[in-house]
């Protein structure tokens, strides 16, 4: 449990995970000059860089934790189920 906040390319699920400025940072594919300053940003705030990854951290324990995940599996297996009635 690092509780570091996240840096994340915009692509593909990506940002739907990160919460701009909240728990991380997203910066463009290819955007080395972007990910820098997100890199500088990170070790030039660290108490608020710290608060960032907390946060994250509070989101991945609500919000991917094993029985939310098991739910979520659950629920599209019986909704295949159904369907196949």
């Amino acid at each position: 449990m690092s509780r570091k906040p996240v840096i994340g390319s915009d692509i593909s699920g990506i940002p739907e995970l990160i919460n701009e400025k909240v728990d991380g940072f997203i910066f463009q594919p290819g955007d080395s000059d972007g990910l820098s300053d997100k890199i500088q940003w990170i070790w030039s705030n660290r108490d608020k860089a710290k608060a960032m990854g907390l946060k994250g951290r509070k989101k991945v324990e609500e919000k991917f934790n094993a029985e939310v995940h098991y739910e979520g599996l659950v629920a599209i297996y019986n909704s295949v189920l159904e369907s196949s009635i």
